[in-house]
């Protein structure tokens, strides 16, 4: 389980997603269930927008001593509402289908490697997110790039990662940097931070 929140001068993003495997280890092969629930709200020059989606996800994870491939597929539902009618060909709620492939370095490996791909039908939205660095006991630090589009905007992020700082049962994860367009396409280019905490069950 993970909560996440992103902020930037021009919105906030908050993010709640789990992944459970049938196995009842996410490290082993095997089917997994994924959920996230993400909650944003943007300034549009002018305009405001309140985002709400929700994925419902079934895939599955292949294992090799080195990596962890996970694909999934499933439903995905968007909700966006303006403070006018300025975009409101791209306002209402929107469902259909989303697929996400995920490259995973495993837990014994000497580095940190995580590359995650999506897409969904609803106004086409894509997304790449690559980390890749180094590993201490279990803290990772490295680069972090990230592109996300749609049918309504593109963005890229270029920062840093730090990720497994342990608090109590719970591992904070934490990212920084510069992100160029804003998450909706309407914003100034800003500094990001995203600021994260996990816990397996």
């Amino acid at each position: 389980m993970s909560v996440t929140n992103t902020l930037a001068t021009d919105g906030m993003t908050s993010t709640a997603s789990i992944v459970s495997s049938t196995e009842g280890d996410l490290s082993a092969e095997g089917l997994l269930l994924r959920g996230l629930l993400s909650v944003g709200t943007y300034e549009l020059g002018d305009n405001d927008l309140v985002s709400q989606s929700g994925d419902l996800l079934i895939g599955y994870q292949f294992k090799t001593s080195d990596f962890r491939l996970r694909a999934f597929g499933g439903l995905t539902m968007l909700n966006r509402d303006f403070d006018n009618d300025e975009e409101g060909a791209y306002a209402g709620g929107l469902a259909g289908g989303k697929i996400m492939t995920q490259l995973l370095a495993n837990h014994n490996s000497p580095y940190h490697m995580s590359v995650t791909g999506h897409y969904a039908t609803t106004l086409d939205k894509y997304g790449l997110s690559i980390q890749v660095g180094l590993k201490k006991d279990d803290l990772a630090f490295g680069p972090d790039v990230t592109v996300l589009g749609s049918d309504t905007f593109e963005s890229y992020r270029l920062g840093m990662f730090i990720n497994g700082m342990k608090l109590g049962g719970f591992k904070l994860n934490t990212e920084a940097g510069y992100g160029f367009g804003s998450e909706e396409g309407g914003g100034d280019n800003s500094p990001y931070l995203k600021l994260g905490t996990s816990k397996s069950f």
